[in-house]
């Protein structure tokens, strides 16, 4: 198959993820996970801002190595326990927690647009233990709050009485128009997101992308990266420019948007993992 022939002749995707499936409880939420474990460095996937660990699906029979994703509490299936702290820093303490919780010795992130929001603060928690940092798209500068810039302008009440049903009819539709199946995927996945979950993490994350926090200490990071776009986005976001100019590496895949994973798996997927067993 060619890398830009995006079509997987494996239709039992779904069933083969469910054998990764586990849950487990932690003092912030109860937490859906899949993992697939083995011996070397796991490859920890978090996904964005509405979605949920079915981003990475094809992560599982795509890739010769140990995979952790997970759904974030307020997303997916996990359920925040108590009062929980919407924010990008908070969300990676999460994150954190989980891969100790888990054992789990030495890490590559793969952090998917909120994901790698989270990934940016992600990485000097862990220290040592992160070997390499993928960023899929993630939030550098406010350029890049295509959703959550629409959530965080509306007024807390409007957004509770209908501001996700609006939200969601928006994209929906979208998605119809342009037969874009990764785009309905997202409105699938984002149907289960806990209302105050999106709003609040969409509250986080445009601060701090407004602030360039994400930017400024992605460029400064000292253990490799690899920053993905889909090639139908290049040339589109401030980011790049700034990515090229403090000489980060960049990777464009094929016929492949904002959700790169889903739109093209088999050229995402070689990349990541040359970039995986290179770090």
């Amino acid at each position: 198959m060619d890398i830009e022939d995006n079509r997987l002749k494996d239709n039992n995707l779904n069933n083969n993820l469910k054998r990764y499936i586990e849950n487990i409880s932690l003092p912030e939420a109860n937490v859906r996970l899949a993992w697939k474990q083995g011996r070397g460095k796991t490859l920890v996937c978090i996904h964005g801002l509405g979605c949920s660990l079915e981003s990475f699906s094809h992560a599982f029979d795509m890739l010769d190595l140990p995979v952790l994703a997970f759904d974030l509490p307020g997303f997916g299936e996990s359920k925040p326990l108590g009062k929980f702290e919407y924010s990008m820093e908070n969300y990676a303490k999460f994150v954190s927690r989980i891969i100790s919780e888990l054992g789990i010795e030495h890490v590559v992130i793969a952090g998917h647009s909120m994901g790698g929001a989270i990934g940016v603060h992600l990485v000097p928690m862990l220290n040592k233990k992160c070997r390499g940092f993928a960023n899929l798209e993630g939030n550098l500068t406010f350029m890049d709050c295509t959703f959550s810039s629409k959530i965080a302008s509306e007024p807390l009440e409007a957004w509770r009485s209908s501001g996700k049903e609006r939200f969601l009819n928006s994209i929906s539709s979208d998605a119809e128009k342009r037969n874009d199946n990764s785009l309905k995927a997202y409105v699938s996945m984002a149907k289960k997101a806990k209302s105050e979950a999106l709003y609040y993490a969409s509250k986080s994350l445009v601060d701090e992308s407004k602030s360039k926090f994400y930017l400024q200490n992605y460029v400064k990071m000292r253990i490799p990266t690899l920053y993905f776009y889909g090639e139908n986005n290049k040339g589109l976001f401030d980011g790049e420019v700034e990515l090229i100019k403090n000489r980060k590496e960049v990777c464009y895949i094929k016929n492949a948007g904002h959700f790169m994973m889903l739109d093209n798996p088999k050229h995402f997927y070689l990349e990541l993992d040359r970039f995986v067993k290179t770090v």
